[in-house]
């Protein structure tokens, strides 16, 4: 017996309804970043392989308390440009990724940037 496309694409999308869970379930523990680290000339940031970044997650733009913090050492900058996968240090899995969140970072030590970036899923 041999199932149409439509009909085997209906019993694929129906088993995905019936099981949330399994899609929650595959979302990743990590999350890829890139970013600019621009001088307040507006000039990139030196090249360096021994850059240390902590990053904060909130729940709102400005203020409140971090529910997610990781910190990075060795994070490489070539023209200001760097790139980092969030979460390899502390687990992003716990996040419930249903609601906006802001990321705050902080490079090399100098405070918290501002504005936070938002994230959204």
């Amino acid at each position: 017996m041999l199932f149409r496309p439509a009909c085997l694409a209906a019993l694929l999308l129906g088993g995905l309804w019936l099981c949330p869970q399994a899609l929650r379930a595959a979302l990743p523990n990590t999350l890829n970043y890139q970013g600019r680290m621009l001088l307040t000339s507006g000039a990139a940031v030196a090249d360096s392989n021994s850059n240390n970044v902590a990053f904060a997650l909130y729940t709102a733009s400005t203020g409140g308390t971090a529910i997610w913090t990781e910190s990075q050492s060795g994070v490489t900058t070539a023209a200001g440009l760097f790139n980092v996968q969030l979460g390899t240090v502390t687990s992003l899995g716990g996040l419930a990724w249903d609601q906006p969140y802001w990321l705050g970072i902080n490079f090399n030590g100098n405070g918290e940037m501002t504005p936070r970036t938002s994230l959204t899923m």
